[in-house]
């Protein structure tokens, strides 16, 4: 009987266990591809090995990471920055993946200077440099010890004893709480509930979502032009560019992430 459970828990796991093992075959050829590539097609076949991996909604910040770096040396810019950006939610403290997309924003020849962060992140310093599941994490921690906290002065009220440290402790682990639970709030917000994208390449922006309308800004958009996704309407997405303004995209023509 011991035995039959077992036999049905490994089958149940198997295709788990056989889903990594596949993923993590896939992440070498593609570092090997990488290793092996001289030409921006072959760059851009290490590239397509990362992309696969992503294929069914699967997110790893090193796959990430490594497929900028592919797009990059096969010459798509656009491509990378999305890359980099994506991984940047998973490895915000990654100080080669910050750097490698620095220099992609520099190269992208439609990138525009990046808008002020809000007030709030100035209050909030260390939310940039965490991640949205951190963020939970540590508003999940907080709430937890202030939890542990009143139950314990609860403890003591009922035993008419009151340890004098109690109360500061209490205040700051409400501090603490507030603080990472506005973290988590904004960067669901953020990170989750906002969606964002690139120009792939050189693109009129229009101010409906038809050829028909007239151009929303004097020039074109060029690749590498980063903007918030604001709606979505047939082949159309209509696009907040920081500083610049809002205009009609063709689908075709830009990434999200």
């Amino acid at each position: 009987m011991a035995a039959g459970l077992a036999a049905c828990a490994w089958i149940a796991a198997a295709p788990a266990w056989a889903d990594e093992s596949s993923r993590t075959r896939t992440f070498v050829q593609g570092l090997e591809a990488f290793d092996k590539a001289k030409t921006p097609a072959e760059f851009a076949h290490a590239a397509a090995l990362f992309e696969s991996l992503l294929a069914d909604g699967y997110q790893n910040g090193a796959v990430l990471y490594n497929l900028g770096n592919a797009y990059m040396r096969a010459g798509q810019v656009a491509r990378a920055i999305a890359a980099y950006r994506r991984a940047q939610r998973l490895r915000p403290r990654d100080p080669y993946l910050e750097y490698n997309l620095q220099s992609a924003l520099a190269t992208a020849p439609g990138h525009y200077p990046e808008a002020k962060p809000p007030w709030w992140k100035h209050v909030l310093f260390l939310h940039d440099s965490m991640s949205q599941e951190e963020r939970q994490q540590a508003a999940v921690g907080c709430f937890a010890l202030l939890f542990v906290l009143a139950s314990l002065r609860l403890l003591a009220w009922r035993r008419t004893r009151m340890h004098p440290g109690l109360h500061g402790a209490m205040a700051v682990a409400a501090a603490l709480l507030l603080v990472a639970g506005a973290s988590a709030v904004l960067g669901y917000q953020e990170d989750v509930q906002a969606e964002y994208g690139v120009v792939l390449e050189t693109t009129v922006a229009r101010l409906g979502p038809g050829e028909d309308y007239k151009e929303a800004f004097v020039k074109a958009l060029q690749e590498g032009a980063e903007f918030e996704l604001v709606e979505s309407r047939g082949d159309w997405v209509l696009a907040r560019l920081p500083g610049v303004g809002e205009g009609w995209l063709l689908e075709r023509n830009v990434l999200h992430y």
